[in-house]
């Protein structure tokens, strides 16, 4: 009694200062999804379960090796413009028989184009930086254009 009483009273006071207090259900395991590995497992847990995963950029096949690891019966295409990480795609592709990779930048038509190679490859993209004479840019580079029905 004095309880319902103490909590009728804080209702009251917080509803003064325009807030509500209620109690909510915990937070279950399959509603996590605090990374993306969590992401995927809840994906699956509602019955996604995709034929073909499409990594883009797939450089260290992180995405690729993560989302086999939740859906290994798919099939896996790693697209990635930089030949430096040829190596570590042929890696991923080993260990992974239902994968393979291509070597080009995804885009909207098959050709060549051209990006901005950072040193450390990471964000090697096709845009420029707002940073003008900065050098964040990189290098330009010519490379593949493919497209992904094409491939």
């Amino acid at each position: 009694m004095v309880t319902d009483r103490l909590k009728l009273f804080v209702r009251k006071l917080l509803a003064m200062g325009g807030m509500e207090l209620r109690r909510i259900a915990p937070v279950s395991a399959a509603r996590t999804r605090n990374s993306l590995l969590q992401l995927l497992e809840q994906a699956r847990s509602v019955g996604f379960s995709p034929r073909t995963v499409i990594d883009v950029g797939a450089a260290y096949g992180s995405f690729t090796r993560l989302c086999h690891g939740v859906f290994p019966g798919a099939h896996y295409l790693l697209i990635e413009p930089l030949d430096e990480y040829r190596s570590l795609l042929e890696q991923v592709t080993h260990s992974i028989p239902s994968s393979r990779y291509r070597l080009g930048a995804a885009c909207a038509r098959n050709g060549q184009l051209e990006i901005n190679v950072h040193p450390d490859l990471v964000g090697s993209s096709l845009y420029r930086e707002v940073e003008t004479g900065t050098g964040v840019n990189g290098v330009p580079r010519s490379v593949r254009a493919v497209t992904v029905d094409a491939v």
